[in-house]
């Protein structure tokens, strides 16, 4: 018998407008937590073990985010739609989903053993890999939680869960390292805490969303996993598409050079994390203005990617400037000055990801799920079979240069879809804005290059905020005019 929900408690029942503003800060906050402490725990990582276990850690990391995309099933999206739709099947989603997910965690757990072994990495490498899928598990169920916290639109109890358990496993892990502990010690800790947060959200579950019913229906199991087959193909598709580079270069070059390859990568994430967070706060706007009309969907694509272009030009001309002192400021070895000339290829990503993450969101609100599902199909094949070449002939840069040539290609399949879509979006015009302030912060990098580089940085990007508002004000032909054009974007977004 279907358990109904419990009731509502009354701290969580809040005005449409600021449950909404809450949603957007609990997702924002646990996101930041889980990137913020991710990219923390690299960087310490490559300071006290240097670049073949931070290589490992990065190679099984990588593994393991790409697997559990398979493992999912795609049914975190899936339920989060259908449960939204219709509360009272809460538990009936929960319990079927879950134990799907289980088994297909458990299925994914154990291929990856015989894998591990084809691939033949050396042992402390394959016991760190197969060490963190014993919490595949744990993460994936907890996903399937918090795709039921999204429906019922309590967003805020993932980051009750998220956030101090974050900090937490951060806080181990940092300890570890300075007790000097190695990379099996860490990824312990990892596992440790995906049980823990599986276990806090199932208590909030119980308690503030339904207690479900322990019954399995096969029927309705099956047609769950028949309705997440498209969920599955956009997700496993970008699942092999995020991890060829890594899993190339660990066969082709080895750990190390993984390490290296990582340590660039990972200085890029600070601006994935702000782009990502922007662009899903945004969505639900641009959903609702293209059925509105296809000119307030194009207005709003405009402003999202002149702001999304504010971020990236100051980020991409800072790194490229200051590559080698950043690295070696953050992982205080030599050998991470490796990773200056891909550091050099890869920071040019944000230009394009400002570009394709918002284009993206528009084929999203447009209806247009099929033709994401063939640029994410064509972009995964291109990478797997130029990954392989230029990787085998020119190493590191190999990889760089693919990424690079695979963004570009992810951008022209996005752009040319919607340029059709929106004829009137032209990113000449949005750009100039930014450029002109990014010139203007560069004469400042260039002439304090004796200051040390935290002070560098933050006084560039003070002296570039400044400008950029100076440029903007005056364009829009003052203060006034400008927070007319601006409010537009949420003073009309709720209507």
């Amino acid at each position: 018998m279907e358990t109904q929900p419990q009731p509502e408690k009354k701290k969580y029942r809040q005005p449409g407008v600021l449950r909404a503003a809450g949603n957007i800060a609990s997702m924002l906050s646990s996101d930041v937590a889980i990137r913020a402490t991710n990219f923390v725990m690299y960087v310490l990582v490559g300071r006290y073990l240097g670049a073949f276990q931070l290589g490992q850690l990065s190679l099984a990391m990588t593994l393991f985010y790409s697997v559990h995309r398979f493992a999912l099933v795609g049914l975190k999206t899936l339920i989060t739609r259908e449960v939204a739709k219709d509360r009272q099947q809460t538990g009936m989603y929960f319990m079927n989903s879950s134990i799907i997910v289980a088994v297909a965690s458990i299925i994914c757990s154990l291929i990856m053993i015989p894998i591990v072994k084809i691939l033949n990495y050396s042992q402390e490498t394959a016991t760190a890999i197969l060490l963190l899928f014993w919490g595949l598990a744990p993460f994936t169920l907890s996903q399937i939680c918090e795709g039921i916290f999204q429906a019922w639109e309590k967003m805020e109890l993932i980051a009750y869960a998220q956030v101090p358990l974050n900090l937490m496993q951060f806080a181990a892990v940092a300890f570890l390292l300075m007790s000097g502990f190695g990379i099996v010690y860490i990824i312990i800790a990892i596992v440790v805490s995906y049980v823990i947060i599986l276990i806090v959200e199932w208590w909030f579950l119980a308690r503030y969303i339904t207690k479900p019913s322990l019954r399995l229906d096969i029927r309705f199991s099956k047609n769950l996993i028949k309705s997440s087959y498209p969920f599955l193909g956009i997700q496993g598709t970008n699942a092999i598409k995020s991890s060829v580079n890594i899993v190339l270069l660990s066969k082709l070059l080895g750990e190390a050079e993984v390490g290296i390859f990582s340590a660039a990568n990972q200085l890029l994430a600070p601006i994935a994390l702000i782009f990502n967070n922007v662009v899903n706060s945004i969505f639900p706007v641009m959903v609702r203005k293209f059925k509105a009309g296809i000119q307030g969907l194009e207005r709003i694509t405009e402003y999202l990617l002149e702001f999304l272009l504010a971020i990236a030009l100051p980020a991409v001309v800072g790194l490229l400037i200051t590559a080698d002192d950043v690295l070696l400021f953050l992982y205080d070895d030599p050998d991470f000055l490796q990773a200056v000339l891909v550091l050099r290829i890869l920071v040019w990503l944000p230009l394009g990801d400002a570009l394709t993450t918002a284009l993206g969101q528009v084929l999203w609100a447009s209806n247009n799920e099929k033709t994401t599902l063939r640029i994410s199909v064509v972009n995964t094949l291109v990478k797997v079979i130029v990954g392989f070449i230029l990787i085998q002939e020119f190493g590191l840069i190999g990889a760089a240069i693919t990424t690079a040539v695979v963004l570009f290609l992810n951008l022209v399949q996005h752009y040319l879809p919607v340029s059709k879509l929106l004829s009137g979006i032209k990113v000449y015009r949005l750009i100039w804005r930014p450029l002109v302030a990014t010139l203007g912060m560069v004469v400042f990098v260039l002439a304090s290059s004796h200051l040390k580089i935290i002070t560098r940085a933050l006084s560039a990007g003070v002296f570039y905020a400044i400008f950029l508002a100076l440029v903007f004000i005056l364009s829009t032909g003052g203060l006034a005019s400008f927070k007319e054009r601006y409010q537009y974007l949420w003073a009309r977004g709720e209507r």
